[in-house]
């Protein structure tokens, strides 16, 4: 589930947004004191886990991970209560999901499955959003506000930079910025994804959903790109722009991923560190120029 979810995260507008789902999923940092007293507590349920800080991927991560590795019940033992936290806080993240996809989907094609969760929400119909079918058409619902069709162009446009800011200045950013000036232990709290040791993965990741929005598709690249995608678009107003956000996409991911030394967050300084997040910070300023061709 987390590897779809990092590499959607350019597209974190519409009911991500309007619906707070994106915290509600992913929050950064846990907040671990709170998840601890809940457990030690053990009158666990969802009305007490409501705060984005004690439920969501990492939430779960913390309690199956342990030293960069999931856990082993037989050497690292779950008690009654943990597993009692678990449950509920899996039961947050699917309904979470089943929330997200039922708003950009509408009413057509849910499980029944899907439906039976649906049902337990309050004020929910998927079919007030649609947001799949509005997006492209450009129009406004409780789900998105669309006034154009280069609003929801925007929507693509800022969440591709958008992200590539946030992967560049803050997941990696700011765990580099608390390290080199000493602090060391808050450094590693703020390095999202620590306890499975995935940090590098999820940003990769990151690049990736720029990747899948720029080039107009799941898995798409410079080869494979749909004939409705930025890339084309950008390609036919300016051929250097293509090229430059290609190679920034190519050179971003490949800093991270093939660059940046794994764990993070056992090497959280150096210039390895340093070239990912320029190559975020290139990358953000290049997607940037693409509105500067709607004009």
């Amino acid at each position: 589930t987390r590897i779809p979810w990092e590499q959607s995260e350019s597209c974190l507008y519409g009911p991500a947004e309007t619906l707070d789902l994106d915290p509600s999923l992913d929050s950064w940092p846990l907040k671990k004191g709170d998840i601890d007293k809940i457990i030690a507590a053990g009158d666990i349920s969802k009305d007490k886990i409501m705060d984005p800080g004690v439920h969501g991927f990492h939430t779960i991560e913390y309690l199956i991970f342990t030293d960069g590795n999931p856990k082993v019940l037989a050497k690292t033992p779950m008690n009654g209560n943990e597993v009692k936290y678990l449950v509920e806080a899996t039961k947050y993240l699917r309904d979470d999901c089943v929330m997200l996809w039922a708003a950009w989907n509408g009413k057509d094609k849910i499980s029944d499955k899907d439906q039976a969760v649906i049902n337990t929400f309050d004020n929910f119909n998927p079919a007030d959003y649609n947001f799949a079918y509005n997006f492209k058409n450009a129009v406004t619902s409780s789900g998105v506000t669309l006034v154009t069709m280069d609003d929801a162009v925007d929507n693509i446009i800022e969440g591709c930079a958008g992200i590539a800011d946030e992967v560049g200045a803050q997941k990696i950013g700011a765990p580099r910025d608390l390290a080199a000036a000493g602090d060391e232990e808050t450094a590693v709290l703020e390095v999202e994804s620590w306890y499975s040791w995935n940090s590098i993965d999820d940003y990769a990741n990151n690049i990736i959903s720029i990747r899948n929005s720029y080039f107009g598709g799941l898995n798409k690249t410079a080869a494979t790109k749909s004939q409705n995608s930025l890339s084309v678009f950008v390609a036919s107003k300016n051929a250097a722009l293509d090229t430059e956000i290609t190679n920034a996409i190519n050179k971003a991911y490949t800093a991270i991923n093939e660059g940046m030394q794994r764990p993070f967050r056992n090497n959280l300084t150096g210039a390895k560190v340093d070239a990912a997040i320029d190559a975020c910070t290139s990358l953000q300023l290049s997607l940037e120029k693409i509105k500067t061709l709607k004009d």
